[in-house]
């Protein structure tokens, strides 16, 4: 994750003047990112990220790689990505060990000379032919959003065990327009449902594991569980998520 550089407010002036803009309304906000990790490893017809810092995703295994929405805080979404990953494992079929998910790379779609992803390529187009929906508090802000969005080939790939895709900043990120607001004492889903929930997509044993990561790019605002307005909120993205 430390090696992309990901949509969202642009570094600058516009960067500056949308985190001034919670901070004249009483809140001190700043610029940060949300990551939930969840298994496709197995059969499957839908996964919820886990939003909070208080939920467990399908593993019962908060990674790493992960950075969770603490339930005091508000995070305003400016974009967002869904990636596939893959976590190599020397031996069994169990979920990785914090360790071994320290070693997890990203994908933008199943490359099929990742070796992981060895046997599993076209399986795993299952992925990307369901859907993404976003429901927040009870309303679907996002009912159904293709996740051939998030799907890019990049024009040099992996070839071999020893080279790696290419990868270009804003790949497989969505600009969310409405923008919307997490709550950490609230219910923020995000789900997303495969083409057939009978699609095997679980890496052959002894070679890895398989799972999506949601990457959410926005504003953090501590303290603010709760105190965000739907008025406030819709004056930002009118004037910052266009």
């Amino acid at each position: 994750m430390k090696a992309m550089k990901m949509q969202g407010i642009r570094q600058g002036t516009r960067t500056g003047n949308a985190v001034d803009f919670w901070r004249k309304k009483g809140f001190q906000g700043s610029r940060s990112q949300l990551a939930s990790y969840a298994s496709i490893n197995g059969t499957v017809g839908s996964i919820t990220f886990p939003i909070l810092s208080t939920q467990q995703n399908n593993v019962n295994t908060v990674y790493g790689l992960e950075k969770r929405l603490n339930i005091s805080d508000s995070f305003i979404v400016l974009s967002c990505g869904i990636f596939l990953t893959s976590t190599p494992k020397a031996a069994g079929t169990a979920p990785p060990t914090a360790i071994e998910n320290a070693s997890t790379t990203i994908h933008t779609f199943p490359n099929a000379n990742a070796a992981v992803f060895a046997g599993k390529a076209d399986e795993l187009e299952n992925v990307y032919n369901g859907f993404l929906s976003i429901k927040i508090g009870n309303v679907n802000w996002f009912p159904s959003i293709s996740m051939r969005t998030f799907y890019r080939v990049p024009q040099t790939q992996q070839s071999s065990t020893t080279t790696k895709d290419e990868y270009q900043r804003d790949q497989g990120i969505m600009k969310l327009t409405p923008t919307l607001t997490l709550n950490g004492n609230g219910n923020n889903d995000f789900t997303v449902t495969f083409a057939n929930a009978s699609v095997d997509m679980a890496a052959a044993a002894n070679t890895g594991f398989n799972g999506l990561l949601l990457y959410l790019d926005g504003i953090i605002l501590p303290n603010a569980a709760g105190k965000v307005d739907l008025e406030t909120s819709n004056a930002f993205a009118t004037q910052f998520g266009r």
